[in-house]
């Protein structure tokens, strides 16, 4: 993997979506024993307001002058993403997509709506970049949390942070997903005022995607004299969308090359961090990090590493086999703040960086687009 990084010429992190599913046998293995330039790609989804507001025109003109229903259904064509042979953008304009694969990306969309979905892959050993309808902005839920334990886990490795130093638990301040709170779990709820060291509550934010976890490492960054230079971290790794602000501990603006840039982020820090901790401490679900890794001792970059290639709610392995370090985010219901996400890197014949934005529909129709793409 240390020659893959190498080869890596840019940090714009676009999508081999659905490219990278198909054809998976672990040939990569992961190395747990073990600056890049940014360059900018903006694509444009024009063509779809422009053909939408023809075909409205046309429509209306029909309606206003016609009398029939054959004259809607024969007289007219709604559009058909089709139309577009550009909606999967790649960076080598001699990459030829097969047809096959195109009216299976075309039928994922079309079904979901194009403006409800958005994704973006690397694939790391040729560089390519895949990507689609990149500009739309989305709720991202729960893979907001990666950038904040990313960001204290390299204060720690700089030696101004000490992941051993406990914060007191709040009590159950938010609903949802996590172990601390009883969601999905009996026989446990963390009592208010218990502390807990900063790395169990790494653990539990990335692990069971624990909202109130979360909560309480966010605002011990942003509260910190550090916060400006985790936001001037994500400019520099180019995922501002996808940066915890003061106000608000979620983040309603994604836009998917960000996800795939915060991957991106982590990887490099994987590859290139040194200093390490001991991690034999057993948390409140009776397990440790020394469970998940069988080693004693991690640094500082393996540790959300490790956390994600095991942690819940993993659909993405679920459905491809493929082993990944992922963190998926999901918010049932319906609405604009409804989506399933996931930011992933994916190892199956070669390694992907990857990420996934919805928005509406139902859940069980988020789900299935998913799992589809």
């Amino acid at each position: 993997m240390k020659k893959v990084t190498k080869r890596l010429l840019c940090g714009t992190l676009t999508i081999p979506f659905i490219l990278t599913l198909n054809s998976c046998s672990k040939k990569y293995k992961v190395n747990y024993d073990n600056n890049y330039d940014q360059s900018t790609v903006r694509f444009s989804s024009s063509y779809y307001e422009e053909t939408l507001n023809d075909v409205t025109n046309e429509l209306n003109e029909i309606i206003t002058t016609s009398t029939t229903k054959e004259d809607l259904s024969t007289d007219i064509a709604l559009p058909d993403i089709r139309d577009n042979h550009d909606i999967v953008l790649c960076s080598d304009d001699y990459f030829q997509i097969s047809e096959d694969l195109k009216e299976s990306i075309y039928k994922v969309v079309n079904n979901f709506g194009e403006k409800n979905i958005s994704f973006s892959i690397c694939d790391l050993e040729t560089n390519n970049t895949f990507c689609y309808n990149t500009e739309q902005t989305y709720n991202a839920a729960c893979i907001v949390k990666p950038s904040i334990v990313i960001y204290l886990c390299k204060l720690a490795e700089d030696g101004l942070v000490d992941l051993n130093d406990t914060i007191k638990y709040e009590g159950n301040v938010i609903s949802g997903s996590g172990y601390l709170n009883g969601y999905y779990y009996s026989g446990y709820q963390a009592p208010t005022g218990k502390k807990f060291t900063i790395l169990e509550l790494m653990y539990h934010t990335l692990y069971y995607s624990d909202n109130n976890a979360y909560r309480l490492l966010h605002h011990y960054l942003v509260n910190s004299e550090y916060y400006e230079d985790y936001c001037s971290y994500m400019d520099i790794i180019d995922a501002a969308s996808l940066k915890a602000n003061k106000d608000i501990i979620w983040v309603r603006k994604a836009k998917v090359n960000d996800g795939v840039n915060v991957i991106r982020g982590l990887y490099n820090f994987y590859e290139t961090s040194i200093n390490s901790i001991d991690v034999r401490q057993t948390f409140v679900d009776g397990n440790s990090l020394y469970k998940i890794s069988g080693k004693e001792r991690l640094t500082y970059g393996e540790i959300p590493y490790y956390i994600m290639g095991k942690a819940k709610y993993d659909y993405l392995e679920n459905e491809t086999g493929n082993y990944s370090i992922t963190k998926t985010g999901f918010v049932s219901g319906c609405g604009n703040l409804s989506c399933r996400n996931l930011i992933s890197m994916s190892y199956g014949e070669r390694p992907f960086f990857i990420c996934l934005l919805t928005k509406g529909n139902s859940e069980d129709l988020r789900k299935s687009t998913v799992n589809k793409i």
